[in-house]
């Protein structure tokens, strides 16, 4: 899922930029707020709606924690609003990339990406000891910063042998082989720091074989 959104989202500034010569980042965080929030509100109340009656049971600041897409800052185990952590990741991920994408330009936006790609798995060793699904924005950047690689790699040499490879790649074998970097059985430490950015850039390559 991050890998994807980090695609699209990077893609569709660069095609913004190539077309209009310029990315608005005021049009980037209206259309976010237009998409975004209307059915997260709606869900909010709801669950308000749905407190007052007894159905289920949240406090008050983990609401607003939520509600502020801060959901993945202290979580308390409870489902009804902590499955919108990865929603939380999202959004503080893309109030910063946008800007360093326009700031520093295709190349210097990579090297945040890769330097992401590195930071993450060792953020989840040091930050997150004996978790596989911590929720904190460093935890997981990685896989956006894959698909936002991804998507700046389009148009260059090294994209261009990403997307050979990609080629070259029956997709039920690359399927596989993510499935396999994700199994529970592999040790937590190699699975977080070395199978979970495997399989990361094997979804970036499926994402690549399916736009090419």
């Amino acid at each position: 899922f991050f890998v994807l959104s980090g695609f699209i989202i990077t893609h569709l500034l660069l095609r913004e930029d190539a077309k209009t010569g310029g990315v608005s980042l005021a049009g980037f965080y209206r259309r976010r707020a237009y998409r975004i929030l209307p059915p997260l509100l709606v869900f909010m109340v709801a669950m308000l709606a749905l407190r007052s009656l007894g159905v289920v049971d949240f406090a008050t600041f983990r609401w607003i924690r939520t509600l502020f897409f801060l959901g993945n800052v202290g979580t308390d185990g409870s489902w009804t609003l902590g499955h919108l952590w990865s929603l939380a990741v999202e959004e503080q991920f893309y109030l910063v990339w946008p800007v360093l994408l326009v700031g520093l330009g295709r190349r210097g936006a990579s090297g945040i990406a890769m330097l992401a790609m590195l930071v993450s798995p060792a953020a989840r060793l040091v930050l997150s000891p004996g978790e596989s699904d911590a929720p904190g924005l460093l935890q997981n950047i990685d896989g956006l910063a894959v698909g936002c690689l991804a998507a700046l790699s389009l148009g260059t040499a090294f994209g261009a042998r990403w997307i050979a490879a990609a080629r070259r790649s029956p997709a039920w074998l690359v399927l596989v082989l993510i499935f396999v970097a994700t199994l529970e059985d592999i040790p937590l430490a190699l699975r977080v720091a070395v199978a979970f950015p495997v399989a990361h850039v094997l979804m970036a390559t499926l994402v690549l074989k399916a736009v090419e």
